[in-house]
């Protein structure tokens, strides 16, 4: 087995044969790490809906998030934590 960081974190696993070389499976992944901090459209692809809604109600304060210069930028947790209804009172 061998393990190759790639470029933006991006990590490869490629599983050999012992008597030959011949690559018997791979995958591939991004850590989670990379991809705490949403762009709205990340978001939306998140909650499957579209970017206009997430910005909606992220600006009426119904999702939680922030403005980064004209940008918004959300929190993978924080979403996920709404969504589950752990940001609800009561």
């Amino acid at each position: 087995m061998v393990e190759r960081i790639g470029r933006g974190g991006t990590r490869r696993v490629v599983v050999e044969s012992a008597d030959d070389g011949l690559t018997v499976g791979h995958h591939s992944f991004t850590p989670s790490e990379a991809t705490e901090v949403l762009t709205a459209a990340e978001a939306a692809g998140l909650l499957r809906t579209d970017e206009e809604t997430v910005e909606r109600m992220a600006a009426a304060g119904e999702l939680p998030g922030r403005m980064l210069g004209a940008t918004w930028r959300f929190s993978r947790a924080a979403i996920l934590r709404w969504l589950g209804g752990e940001d609800e009172e009561g």
